[in-house]
């Protein structure tokens, strides 16, 4: 019973996710490259949206 009671809510990565493409995207547009930007951005947001999900995972009572 007390296994449910210490359940902790799983941290969402999706802010991670879309913040860095749409700040990539920008970068690239001020510079002409826009697609090269997005990807960049896309990128970066994987790896920090794949940090929190580890953390997370980690933090997760077993």
């Amino acid at each position: 019973m007390t296994r449910f009671m210490t359940k902790r809510d799983p941290v969402a990565g999706g802010f991670f996710l879309i913040v860095p493409l749409i700040a990539g995207f920008s970068w690239g547009l001020a510079n002409d490259v826009a697609l090269n930007g997005a990807l960049i951005g896309l990128a970066v947001g994987i790896l920090l949206a794949l940090a929190v999900w580890l953390f997370d995972r980690a933090r997760r009572p077993r």
